[in-house]
């Protein structure tokens, strides 16, 4: 991006929390946002930048190519959405398009969404943001406690979550919870 005169690039940061003080300070027009951000991530993260930077447009930056995924943050509140394996042009028509008002999908993931249903994908569509946010966060072996400490939420809420993600997907123990999201790309 540095070689784009209409494109200047503000700040960084190296975890949610460190991006929400970022846009506090700095008010840019458009996040680009790390599905795999360390600490506080997905739903909530959007949800609070959203609500401390209205007019913020927010793009998420991830690996995944499950239209699950991209679905769920799409709900959460994003105006855009490219993998990290996007080329260039993509991106940066991408970040003009949010930036005039529009919303952008990588088009190689719009062909995946609407062509592409994975009997996967239905299934841990049943899970709540919550549920999917917390066995992603185990899944990159985040322990109960500091999943509970982040999220900001009891240990046995968490546990609670955990439990009901694994009766929805029909799992018996945490080692097939986890297995399963990677598996299923929910890793992060």
């Amino acid at each position: 991006m540095a070689t784009t005169s209409d494109i200047e690039v503000v700040g960084e940061a190296q975890n949610g929390n460190e991006a929400l003080e970022k846009v506090r300070q700095l008010h840019p027009d458009i996040v680009l946002l790390d599905f795999s951000i360390p600490g506080l991530q997905g739903a909530d993260l959007i949800h609070r930048l959203k609500s401390e930077h209205p007019e913020g447009r927010i793009i998420m930056l991830s690996m995944h190519k499950d239209s699950e995924v991209v679905t769920r943050m799409l709900k959460a509140g994003i105006d855009g959405y490219v993998t990290k394996d996007t080329d260039a042009t993509t991106l940066l028509n991408g970040i003009r398009k949010v930036a005039k008002g529009g919303r952008f999908i990588d088009p190689e993931l719009v062909d995946l969404m609407i062509f592409d249903s994975t009997p996967s994908s239905s299934l841990h569509s049943t899970l709540s943001e919550r549920e999917f946010q917390i066995i992603g966060m185990l899944a990159r072996g985040g322990a109960m406690g500091s999943i509970a400490e982040t999220l900001h939420l009891s240990a046995k809420t968490v546990s609670t979550h955990k439990t009901n993600a694994m009766r929805k997907l029909h799992l018996q123990t945490t080692s097939d919870l986890i297995r399963y999201a990677l598996q299923n790309g929910i890793a992060g």
